[in-house]
């Protein structure tokens, strides 16, 4: 199946509370798999030296907490296998660029050790998310087209490659335009809710 960059919404107070728990990231990582989820859970506490001495039971471990999501949270924009073909169009490189615009690869902070798939999960506060939304808002197909340059996207190996350098370029062009403009808009939508977002590579 490959990597698949995935966006999620959530409010700075349930981002503060996975940033302190960070296995809650895993309800809003598979929802829908509570098999799965049953098997995360809350480490018990150290028992003392009396209990241990006596040889009292360990406590059971506590299933992971409800995040309490409030409504409209967790609106999810999933960009598939575009993601790092965006990100070139927009730093014009493979890792790292001018903030907040590499914010898809870099930037905000990892929840814990979580493995979701390709590494742990990155937040970013509402605060955070208008500043990427204010650095978004300028941007035009037009101006992502003059940047696709598949040559050195094939040079750096931005994922899915190869990129098309000839009459199929530009089913890559408007791949990458289609999956720029829906994030164009997931961020815009975030930006006046005034929400976070979670960004995984599952």
């Amino acid at each position: 199946m490959g990597m698949c960059l995935l966006l999620r919404t959530l409010s700075d107070r349930s981002i503060d509370r996975m940033l302190a728990s960070p296995q809650l990231i895993w309800p809003v990582v598979l929802p829908k798999d509570p098999e799965a989820l049953a098997g995360f859970v809350e480490a018990p506490k150290p028992r003392g030296f009396l209990a241990r001495l006596f040889g009292r039971p360990a406590a059971a471990p506590t299933p992971l907490p409800d995040l309490g999501l409030a409504t409209g949270e967790v609106v999810e924009l999933d960009l598939g296998k575009g993601f790092h073909g965006v990100h070139f169009l927009l730093s014009g490189s493979a890792e790292a660029g001018d903030r907040p615009l590499d914010f898809l690869l870099v930037g905000g902070r990892e929840v814990g050790d979580e493995d979701v798939g390709y590494g742990p999960g990155r937040v970013f506060r509402a605060r955070e998310v208008c500043e990427i939304h204010d650095a978004l808002r300028g941007w035009t197909a037009p101006e992502l087209r003059r940047r696709f340059d598949p040559v050195r996207m094939n040079e750096l190996d931005i994922y899915p490659s190869p990129w098309e350098t000839g009459s199929e370029r530009e089913h890559d062009i408007a791949f990458l335009i289609d999956a720029f403009v829906e994030l164009q808009r997931f961020i815009h939508a975030a930006a006046e809710r005034k929400v976070g977002i979670l960004i995984t590579i599952e």
